[in-house]
């Protein structure tokens, strides 16, 4: 049973550490957007690109969407959960390399840099589907959220794991500068496989079962439900991504720990 003094010490200690993650957050939100070009709308302005290049390309072949869901917000809030992954996974190796200078402070360390970039590109991915949902709903193109909670706690799962994948690639980065220049086509090709183009139910039966092992298109899938209520899949498994996420943190806080030595501040 912790005491009291040691559990005085332990909430001290974690409010400044979270008071640490917090100044990082608006540093790296002024050092990611500031005033260049749009700013912080390119988090609204780049789903809605791609989402509606893709909508289009459906609309003009004819291809009719499953279960009568419209196009865009079907590509859009997949494509949108798939950010998260995207973005987390390609600035994780370089993320160190821009802040390293930080760490000359001993109360900011290798893991709260990379809590900062992916806790803001979270609340920067959620208020972008939470405005696209609202406006849909407005013009009668989707419901409302029906399952609010889902919603975010499908993109909270998906910081979670994209979190933990982020630090074992920033760890491997400080070994070798081929990890950036790798990861950024893996995360692009991963797009077709992300779940922004299908639900699993829609695969063949072959397919199906692959997808039951991959943790994005279930993460998607648990968004979707989050926006549609009524959607049903009997291929998630949400103690298997739970686990994956698990295990992905403690291997990137362990990688983290041993690459530390590796950073050089000249």
């Amino acid at each position: 049973m912790i005491q009291q003094p040691e559990f005085d010490v332990l909430a001290r200690g974690a409010r400044k550490q979270l008071r640490v993650i917090g100044a990082l957050v608006i540093r790296e939100l002024q050092s990611r957007f500031g005033r260049h070009n749009i700013g912080f709308l390119w988090f609204l302005v780049e789903p809605l690109l791609l989402a509606g290049g893709v909508s289009l390309m459906t609309y003009t072949s004819h291809t009719a969407i499953p279960e009568g869901l419209a196009s865009l917000p079907f590509h859009l809030v997949g494509y949108i959960a798939y950010m998260q992954f995207r973005t987390n996974a390609n600035r994780a190796a370089s993320i160190i390399l821009s802040n390293r200078v930080l760490m000359y402070h001993h109360q900011v360390t290798m893991p709260d840099i990379v809590l900062a970039g992916t806790i803001l590109e979270l609340g920067a991915t959620l208020c972008a589907l939470i405005l696209f949902t609202g406006i849909f709903a407005w013009f009668g193109l989707s419901p409302a959220p029906e399952r609010p909670l889902l919603l975010v706690g499908g993109m909270l799962l998906m910081w979670w794991y994209t979190t933990g994948l982020a630090m074992i690639i920033c760890a491997l980065g400080q070994y070798s500068e081929t990890v950036d220049r790798l990861v950024h086509p893996f995360t692009y090709l991963s797009l077709p496989f992300s779940g922004m183009f299908f639900r699993v139910e829609w695969l063949p039966p072959e397919l199906r079962e692959a997808a039951q092992w991959l943790p994005l298109p279930q993460i998607t899938e648990i968004v979707r439900q989050g926006v549609w209520g009524d959607l049903h899949s009997d291929y998630l498994h949400p103690f298997y991504i739970i686990s994956q996420a698990a295990v992905l943190t403690f291997l990137g806080l362990l990688g983290l720990r041993v690459a530390r030595h590796r950073v050089r501040f000249e």
